[in-house]
């Protein structure tokens, strides 16, 4: 690839058996403007990713319910690990503070299963603070746009939990002082809150998984809209057919220019493509188990991730449809979520 991206390179993670039963992990990219794929073997399974602002060739990979994360050199491959804590897991996302001077990480406590913000300086990955997230069972978080406000999603206590901060919600929390902004609940409380995605005028999406306490692949979990300031719970859509929701809702991506998100639901064979002003459900697609989504860095299209195999297709929000002949039977990006990110001119691909 020569020159500026227009749709980026897709990042994310697979993991691959092998015949003697063992399996591999990697980080996998794949230039979405050419014919390149660029395979880190790891030592884990990347769920979340997160590059650092003053150097982008830099990333931060975290496992999910697990001892492993790691910073890793983009253009070389190089990983140096992050030890997770004593009875401490990572949780599965992170990110890097505006400066680059540290890491924000979700972990858990493996013996009481609270979970935190562990504030880490990312030039050693040393552990400095820890900070609330205003919720239980902490997981995703995100840096919004104005470089001040952390969204996280708190997945919530078991079902039946009455204690304090046990309901599932997204928390908006300042960067500086560490201090709740705004908590905002979900409208079913059998659910949890999992992943969201946060649009520049301040809709939220989420989607979610059943809560802790029922069934993980049988009962529904979920896709839910609101707004920041609205003092609303987030609204869970009806279903965009029979099925659909059942088990976890994985991944949601929100497309600015048309005012549109994007969730997969894998257990349930579907992607659901929703007006995020009104909430009106625009499109649904049957497809076999849709993954991960992200939006191209041209602001073009939605790229997906599906497929037992691993495959990604581009879908046009506007046309409401995908890009004719956009699939690629690549078999990577088996995980659970996709990035897309733009390159630095010195990263080599080979040929996928």
């Amino acid at each position: 690839m020569t020159g500026a991206a227009r749709l980026g390179v897709l990042v994310g993670g697979s993991k691959h058996g092998r015949a003697d039963g063992s399996v591999t992990f990697s980080l996998d990219l794949l230039d979405l403007d050419g014919e390149g794929l660029r395979v880190i073997e790891l030592d884990f399974l990347p769920h979340g990713f997160a590059t650092m602002p003053a150097r982008p060739a830099v990333a931060a990979l975290f496992e999910k319910r697990g001892p492993h994360a790691c910073l890793v050199e983009l253009t070389t491959g190089r990983a140096r690990p992050i030890a997770a804590g004593e009875r401490r897991a990572f949780y599965g996302h992170g990110v890097f503070s505006p400066d680059s001077r540290y890491i924000y990480g979700v972990e858990i406590d493996t013996d009481t299963h609270e979970g935190l913000l562990v504030i880490r300086e990312a030039s050693t990955a040393r552990p400095l603070a820890e900070m609330k997230t205003y919720g239980k069972n902490p997981h995703e978080c995100l840096l919004l746009s104005d470089g001040a406000t952390l969204a996280i999603t708190n997945g919530g206590g078991p079902l039946g939990d009455t204690s304090a901060d046990a309901a599932p919600c997204v928390t908006f929390v300042d960067l500086e002082s560490r201090k709740l902004i705004e908590r905002v609940p979900l409208s079913d409380p059998r659910i949890n809150a999992g992943h969201v995605a946060v649009g520049d005028d301040g809709a939220i999406a989420v989607v979610s998984a059943p809560r802790e306490g029922l069934r993980e692949t049988e009962d529904d979990g979920g896709f839910s809209l609101g707004h920041r300031g609205a003092g609303l719970p987030l609204d869970k859509r009806p279903a965009p057919r029979a099925g659909a929701y059942v088990g976890e809702s994985l991944s949601v991506a929100i497309h600015e220019p048309t005012g549109t998100a994007l969730a997969t639901h894998p257990w349930g064979g579907a992607l659901s493509l929703w007006r995020v002003g009104d909430g009106e459900l625009l499109a649904s697609f049957d497809l076999e188990s849709p993954r991960g989504v992200a939006v191209t860095l041209d602001g073009r299209y939605f790229v997906v991730s599906h497929g037992k195999d691993g495959a990604v297709s581009l879908l046009d929000p506007s046309a409401r449809a995908f890009v004719a002949g956009s699939t690629r039977n690549i078999g990577r990006f088996t995980g659970s979520h996709v990035y897309t990110w733009n390159p630095v001119p010195e990263l080599a691909f080979g040929v996928a």
